[in-house]
C-alpha cells in the first residue's frame, strides 16, 4: 500500500475514534445537591464570582485567598495567568456561599420555630445542611457540596484549557453552557454533546488554530 493512502486511513480513523469518545453518551438527569437558583444569584453576581478558573487560588483552610492579586478589580491577575491550573472548572464550595451568606444563616438561625419564612429565607435554609456553627455564631463545621458535572469531557487524550477560551479567546459561558444565568434549576443535562465535530467548526468560524497537536497531547 502507497504510503500516503496508509497515512490518510491512520488520520481517518484516529480523528474518527477521537470523535466517538468526544461525544457524550446519553444519561438521566443530572441532580446536584441542591436546587441552586442560577437566575436569582446572577441578578448580583457574575460567573467568576463563585465559579473560579484557578482552584490553586484557595489556601489550607478551603478559602479564596486572591490578596496577592495585581488587578484588584477582576477575578485574575498575571501571576494567576501563568498558573497550569488555570485549565481547570472552578466549582464553588460552602466556604464560597457563606462568603455572602454567613451572615443570612445566622439570622434564620434566631428565628422563632414556626415563623413563617420568605421564599429567599426558605431557599438560603438548604445550606444549613452544610455547615454548622457554635454559640458564639462562628462557624464549626464545614461540609463539602459534592456537585455533578453536567458538561465533560470522556476522554484523557483531549487537553481542554478554560483559561485559553474563556479569557484569553473571550469566548463566553453561555455559548458551551447555555444561558445557566436565567435558569431557577440547576441544569439536568448539557447543552448538547460535545464532538470533535462541534468543536472544529468552532475553531474554523473564530479562524483559530485546529492543528492536531493543539488539543491531543
Amino acid at each position: 500500500m502507497d504510503k500516503s493512502v496508509a497515512l490518510f486511513f491512520i488520520v481517518a480513523l484516529f480523528f474518527l475514534g477521537g470523535s466517538l469518545l468526544f461525544t457524550s453518551e446519553a444519561q438521566p438527569a443530572i441532580t446536584q445537591p441542591f436546587d441552586f437558583n442560577h437566575a436569582a444569584h446572577s441578578e448580583k453576581t457574575n460567573c467568576w464570582d463563585c465559579h473560579f478558573i484557578c482552584e490553586k487560588n484557595r489556601d489550607d483552610d478551603g478559602d479564596v485567598d486572591c490578596e496577592d492579586c495585581i488587578d484588584s478589580e477582576g477575578p485574575f491577575c498575571e501571576e494567576h495567568l501563568k498558573c497550569a491550573d488555570h485549565k481547570l472548572p472552578g466549582m464553588p464550595q460552602t466556604q464560597d456561599c457563606l462568603r455572602c451568606h454567613e451572615y443570612d444563616l445566622l439570622d434564620l438561625l434566631q428565628k422563632d420555630e414556626g415563623e413563617e419564612l420568605q421564599p429567599n429565607e426558605q431557599a438560603q435554609m438548604v445550606m444549613l445542611d452544610f455547615v454548622e456553627f457554635d454559640e458564639y455564631d462562628e462557624v464549626q463545621k464545614i461540609l463539602p457540596l459534592e456537585w455533578n458535572r453536567v458538561s465533560q469531557i470522556k476522554t484523557s487524550c483531549i487537553y481542554f484549557s478554560h483559561r485559553s477560551h474563556a479569557l484569553v479567546d473571550g469566548l463566553a459561558c453561555d455559548e458551551c453552557h447555555g444561558d445557566v444565568a436565567a435558569m431557577k434549576s440547576p441544569p439536568t443535562k448539557p447543552k448538547q454533546d460535545i464532538s470533535m465535530q462541534w468543536c472544529l467548526d468552532c475553531h474554523q468560524e473564530r479562524d483559530i488554530s485546529t492543528d492536531c497537536l493543539s488539543c491531543h497531547r
